[in-house]
């Protein structure tokens, strides 16, 4: 085999595992799992280096990667002024360093081979982590679903219900571009999909089914071919099908019962499975009977219109923790981040230390994290820490913009946002598992195929 096509084979596995292995495990919670982390990315790294080394300084030289290594070196700093444990600032460090590290492989990986590799593998452990997560819900088994407010809701192996849901909305664009596009693989994505909208109608996250409104309505907006509309309405009308499905059968059944139910899993599997063996005949159809634009149109204002209703309606449900809209009660959560950032408003009080940190300024229900990364980073880090926060969120976005019009941004852009903007309500940073796949992403929104004078010029078959 080729040097070349070793390298990319033994560089595609090693972030693979990496991604898999430490999302599987809790999710990238404990500090075992951060540690597998770090060593893993290292050697992700260390093979795009043997393989590729250009591509690895170029994407390297990317604001994001910058800002991610200029963080990482922060936090590793802050071990010596903690108020908390210097090793977890350290292991902080390592775990930036390691993000970085993995977006420059997925960077390097990606201007060579394209991004529908690594686009398929985020859709693939988002499935994977969608059965663990439904099954775990009908059959009440801890701690893969939790039951919360009177339900069961899955989990995965985040152990969380929201990061989950935010994961399945990553793997929405790839999912429909496989429905729509590519007959060989529309069935498995439509399995995806209809698995991928149980699991959000049943988690009972609002800002998940925000933001899958919010991706479904971009890729409505802007499809790769003009004719895409109409498969792409009767896509989301299976997923929305498929979400309603999950509610009903999952997300309420336990203020009916107490006990598990294999029988409510066997349902859903059936539903889901039902609707993928239905979308060949279904995109048939659409493709034959495509609606005119006045009816495209319509369902396009009819969803954002939805999407409204349902921002002012989260939004305006009072001030309560439990019902305090898509803030869902963190203002007063970041009221106590600012007042902790303003005692350390220079140095923070060290990386990971927010908790100890924050103590005197939480009510009687603290929690281990301000729910905001930007403003967990000031109080972390001081001053230093929220402008590269900031910093972050800006070269992230203007990556996205600039490469709007390539595939890798089209297929994997929309995991990059939904992770940001996510973090500025919850705290999916501290999952380093769904952090892994994040950086992956990044770095193929940052990777630009370029010319190997070896051989001819790399390009994306699909037109990027």
């Amino acid at each position: 085999m080729h040097r070349v096509e070793a390298g990319l084979a033994a560089g595609a596995v090693a972030l693979a595992v990496a991604v898999a292995a430490t999302m599987l495990d809790g999710g990238g919670f404990s500090p075992g799992a951060q540690t597998l982390l770090v060593l893993l990315a290292a050697v992700t790294l260390l093979v795009a280096v043997l393989f590729d080394p250009d591509r690895v300084i170029a994407i390297a030289r990317q604001a994001p990667v910058l800002v991610l290594v200029a963080l990482g070196a922060l936090a590793l700093l802050s071990a010596a002024w903690t108020i908390g444990s210097a090793r977890v600032s350290v292991r902080d460090g390592l775990v930036i360093f390691a993000y970085a590290a993995l977006a420059v492989t997925a960077g390097a990986l990606t201007a060579r081979m394209g991004p529908v590799p690594i686009a398929v593998g985020l859709a693939v452990l988002a499935g994977v982590e969608a059965a663990i997560g439904l099954s775990a819900a009908a059959l009440h088994t801890l701690p893969d679903a939790e039951r919360i407010g009177g339900s069961w809701r899955p989990g995965g192996t985040f152990q969380y219900p929201p990061a989950l849901g935010l994961l399945q909305v990553a793997a929405l664009p790839v999912l429909l571009r496989g429905m729509t596009e590519q007959t060989r693989v529309a069935v498995p994505a439509a399995l995806g999909a209809a698995v991928a909208g149980a699991v959000l109608g049943c988690a009972d996250s609002r800002l998940d089914v925000l933001l899958a409104a919010a991706v479904a309505l971009i890729a409505l907006a802007w499809p790769a071919r003009a004719p895409d509309r109409s498969e792409l309405v009767a896509a989301l009308v299976m997923i929305v099908l498929a979400a309603t499905g999950g509610h009903f059968l999952l997300g309420e059944h336990v203020t009916r019962g107490a006990g598990g139910s294999a029988a409510r899993l066997a349902l859903v599997g059936v539903l889901s499975l039902g609707l993928a063996a239905a979308w060949l005949p279904v995109r048939a159809f659409a493709r034959r009977r495509r609606p005119r634009r006045a009816v495209v149109v319509t369902v396009v204002i009819a969803a954002a219109a939805a999407t409204v209703v349902g921002i002012v309606t989260v939004s305006g449900s009072g001030g309560s923790p439990s019902r305090g809209g898509i803030a869902h009660g963190r203002t007063q959560e970041w009221k106590a981040a600012v007042e902790t950032w303003l005692d350390r408003p220079l140095a923070g009080a060290g990386s990971g230390a927010y908790y100890q940190a924050s103590l005197v300024h939480q009510g009687p229900s603290p929690t281990l994290y301000a729910h905001d990364l930007p403003l967990e980073l000031a109080a972390e880090l001081g001053a230093l820490g929220l402008i590269l926060g900031l910093a972050l969120y800006a070269s992230s976005v203007l990556a996205l913009v600039q490469g709007r019009a390539r595939l890798a941004v089209r297929l994997l852009g929309p995991a990059v946002a939904v992770f940001l903007i996510a973090n500025l309500v919850d705290w999916p940073w501290h999952l380093t598992g769904l952090g892994a796949a994040w950086a992956c992403a990044l770095g193929a929104c940052l990777a630009v195929p370029r010319t190997d004078h070896r051989r001819a010029p790399v390009r994306y078959r699909t037109g990027d």
